[in-house]
């Protein structure tokens, strides 16, 4: 586990701060866009905290919280949605091989 992946588990419980948590996850999907386990751990923190975690990625405005509304998008079945924040992020950053993020070939 990355030390960004660690910090979210903190803030997410005993920080009490759900954006924090995921505004670390993005990181560590940034640090490396084909490692699984931060998309892991931020569908966990999804499922754990709804209502938080899609506060922060409904009113994103910035990579991270755009990058994490991709891919809860996708994993909640909205895949106009997901393509769109997707599309902001690789705009923002067209060097970073955001395609090569492990859920993007999945059904």
């Amino acid at each position: 586990m990355t030390g960004a992946l660690a910090l979210a588990q903190v803030m997410a419980h005993c920080g009490g701060s759900p954006a924090a948590a995921t505004s670390f996850i993005a990181r560590a999907v940034a640090a490396d866009p084909r490692d699984p386990e931060p998309y892991s751990a931020l569908e966990h923190l999804w499922r754990e905290l709804p209502a938080e975690v899609t506060a922060v990625v409904g009113a994103a405005n910035t990579m991270g919280p755009m990058l994490a509304r991709a891919y809860l998008s996708f994993v909640d079945g909205d895949m106009d949605e997901a393509a769109m924040s997707l599309g902001a992020v690789t705009g923002y950053q067209p060097d970073v091989p955001w395609a090569s993020a492990p859920w993007i070939g999945d059904e």
